[in-house]
């Protein structure tokens, strides 16, 4: 009977504080979305990729011919990210960004130790990271001949519009609502039950 009573007590009290449970459920959802529009956007990257061989002298053993191309390759990724290349590309693409921020999205990197240079892009927009993909390796292609002595250079494989990759996702806006709306809920339950506890005694004094 008196567990009874107790239950009745607490529907009376979760009655009487309704609104508290509603208006934290409702600020939590709230906060939930808030949340998830500060998130940063999804970023996608882009990949194109540049078969590049340099110009050999016949008289050098292996070893310097393999010492040689290790430095041309490197030579030739470095000169990627200077306004010798990404230079070009900005006034050609008509990009707002300047060379420094535009090196900061390209990432160049040697594959497998081949003679194939991968040149990556981030960018928030995927369109945009596979122009600037394709426009870094014409311009490379275009105008590696004016800095390294080159036997042959030739893109082998162009960024895709439609195929870029997501890096990061998009923000979960309706399960984060929901997930903040329940933590709302849920405090709002704990604070009826910390005020039926301490107000009952209270009222018996």
């Amino acid at each position: 009977m008196e567990g009874t009573t107790y239950i009745v007590d607490l529907l009376k009290v979760f009655k009487k504080y309704l609104w508290l449970i509603i208006l934290l459920g409702l600020i939590g959802g709230v906060s939930g979305r808030m949340l998830t529009s500060a998130a940063p956007p999804p970023t996608y990257e882009a990949s194109s990729l540049v078969l590049i061989k340099p110009l050999m002298n016949e008289t050098n053993t292996i070893i310097n011919q393999t010492d040689e191309t290790v430095r041309f390759l490197n030579t030739a990724q470095t000169l990627i990210n200077t306004n010798a290349i990404l230079g070009p590309v900005k006034k050609e693409l008509k990009l707002r960004d300047n060379v420094k921020a535009l090196a900061g999205k390209v990432r160049v990197s040697n594959e497998n130790g081949s003679h194939v240079i991968k040149i990556t892009v981030n960018d928030k927009s995927p369109d945009k990271a596979t122009r600037i993909a394709n426009g870094v390796a014409d311009v490379f292609k275009r105008e590696i001949g004016s800095f390294l002595e080159v036997e042959k250079v030739n893109i082998v494989e162009k960024a895709q519009k439609g195929q870029e990759d997501k890096i990061s996702q998009v923000p979960r806006t309706k399960a984060n609502t929901i997930m903040g709306t329940v933590i709302g809920l849920i405090l709002g339950v704990f604070l009826s039950l910390v005020l039926f506890f301490f107000i009952k005694p209270l009222k018996k004094a």
